[in-house]
């Protein structure tokens, strides 16, 4: 049975058994139904690896690349054009994943998308001012330059905290796509 917004489907009341979608690969979505994990604990998961393992990773991966190729600033430069382009897309991806698989309704992932890519958009560029900064003259970012970084990465966490949002309830899949 298809559901309005695409995707297969088994019809689900309560008490039926649900079968896998076919939309998503069979073992995650074996995976996702067996969690037994509390859906604020997935959001915490998510959000720590999401916000603080991924842009430690790009901001630390140009001043490896300056420790092991000192005389070669143009790579870095390259870098701060390269590396917040694909972490982009790859966030853009990854995050329209997890919203389409969380348990909210509609108008909330629609929230979450715009949130998402306001904040997605906003993180490639303090991206590449942080990547950047391994190649800027000494004293070239002021305090005040930081605080303003800091303010908007406040932002960009802010809008993720949302946009990662899993919602509440224990059923494997939202209300709104069970097919009558």
């Amino acid at each position: 049975m298809t559901c309005p917004g695409g995707g297969l489907a088994a019809s689900a009341r309560m008490g039926d058994q649900l079968t896998v979608r076919r939309d998503l690969p069979e073992t995650l979505t074996t995976a996702m139904e067996r969690s037994h994990r509390h859906p604020l604990m997935t959001w915490l998961i998510r959000f720590l690896g999401w916000d603080g393992l991924v842009p430690a990773a790009i901001w630390l991966l140009p001043f490896a690349v300056r420790l092991l190729v000192p005389k070669v600033p143009l790579l870095i430069e390259v870098m701060a054009v390269i590396l917040p382009i694909v972490a982009f897309f790859l966030r853009f991806k990854v995050g329209v994943w997890h919203i389409s698989i969380n348990r909210c309704g509609r108008i909330v992932r629609s929230g979450q998308f715009v949130a998402l890519c306001c904040a997605i958009l906003v993180l490639a560029l303090v991206d590449a001012v942080i990547i950047l900064t391994n190649v800027m003259p000494e004293g070239a970012l002021t305090r005040s330059d930081l605080v303003f970084l800091g303010y908007i990465y406040v932002f960009y966490l802010s809008c993720m905290i949302f946009a990662l949002y899993p919602g509440l309830t224990n059923s494997p899949k939202p209300p709104h796509e069970y097919c009558e």
